[in-house]
């Protein structure tokens, strides 16, 4: 992918001690799967990084698998519930996030989560998870999940939110490293518990 080699030489911050971290760091002994979440507050990201726990310790064992996010913003209770086993990583000024091409919504367009199907359809799911969330922090990011194998050189799979309901399977991710595992779809797929709270 075009926007491999620029992405590789940002750096993005260690959120457990605030160690800056450059990307091409992670190259060299396996594959990094690098999932963006659009904000620590959303209810959404919080059940697909729950929903992507379930893979962890597979995907862990022949990949590096982190979560990254725009903004410090609400990490303390995204850390204190216990969403995801492993690092996570700010991008504060989001420049993984444009060098990727995530789209961004603006404040008129953004208003369409509030009536969007996939949003509305995997609400039930959250909400029976008991996930909940704020509003707190920027809502007009979109994420996804990219794939870098690990010399560096190659984009194995690339997923890029179009919505902020689009969820990317993580049977797909397992697929896409070739790991022989089969997981149910949709146990933890999701989205928040009000139809607001997917902004």
């Amino acid at each position: 992918m075009s926007f491999l080699q620029d992405l590789l030489k940002l750096s993005v911050t260690r959120l457990a001690n605030r160690e800056k971290v450059e990307l091409k760091s992670f190259i060299g002994e396996k594959p990094t799967v690098l999932f963006f979440i659009r904000r620590f507050g959303c209810p959404l990201c919080r059940y697909q990084v729950k929903d992507y726990s379930r893979i962890y310790d597979s995907v862990s064992k022949v990949a590096n698998f982190v979560v990254i996010s725009p903004e410090f913003l609400g990490h303390e209770e995204f850390t204190t519930n216990g969403y995801w086993p492993g690092e996570t990583y700010i991008d504060e000024k989001k420049e993984c996030y444009s060098t990727i091409g995530f789209k961004r919504y603006n404040p008129i367009n953004v208003m369409g989560v509030l009536f969007d199907k996939q949003v509305k359809e995997m609400n039930a799911k959250a909400q029976a998870q008991g996930i909940t969330g704020n509003m707190s922090g920027d809502k007009l990011a979109t994420g996804g999940v990219i794939i870098v194998d690990k010399e560096g050189k190659n984009v194995l799979f690339e997923f890029k939110q179009k919505s902020a309901g689009d969820h990317c399977e993580p049977q797909r991710i397992l697929d896409a490293l070739k790991i022989d595992e089969k997981i149910d779809e949709g146990e933890g797929a999701g989205t928040c518990g009000t139809e607001a709270c997917g902004l």
